[in-house]
């Protein structure tokens, strides 16, 4: 179960969403702080491609975020699917403090993300993802 203070950071972050949601171009996925935490948590961002898939593997990283059309700016894409997650109830544990997040697209019956890792990794995560803002 997510702890009390996580649910109301995320319920905090709902809320953060819906001011940036229409600035996309604000965040920076080539952020350098943003690379070192990505890599330094072995936490791998991709899209759903064979390519990818494979460049995955060849990482050896332990938790993923993978996105159905990754775009050139991943931060805010990131940030909206995993609003899109929490918002929709689509957050679950796959094991113990390992969340496994998802997005779907009813429309075109497309899951339009899935990333597994842990409460604390994921609010890390968006604080560093938040920091890229300019």
């Amino acid at each position: 179960m997510l702890r009390d203070n996580n649910k109301l950071y995320l319920f905090d972050f709902l809320e953060y969403y819906e001011s940036i949601k229409n600035e996309s171009h604000r965040f920076h996925f080539d952020d350098a702080a943003l690379q070192t935490f990505l890599q330094g948590n072995k936490i791998f961002v991709g899209s759903f491609s064979k390519t990818s898939e494979t460049a995955y593997k060849k990482s050896k990283c332990h938790r993923f975020i993978k996105i159905n059309r990754c775009p050139t700016n991943a931060a805010h894409a990131i940030l909206r699917h995993i609003r899109n997650s929490i918002a929709h109830g689509r957050i679950s544990y796959s094991r113990k403090n390992i969340l496994k997040l998802e997005d779907y697209n009813m429309k075109s019956n497309l899951t339009t993300m899935k990333a597994t890792i842990s409460q604390d990794l994921l609010i890390s995560l968006i604080e560093k993802i938040k920091n890229t803002y300019i």
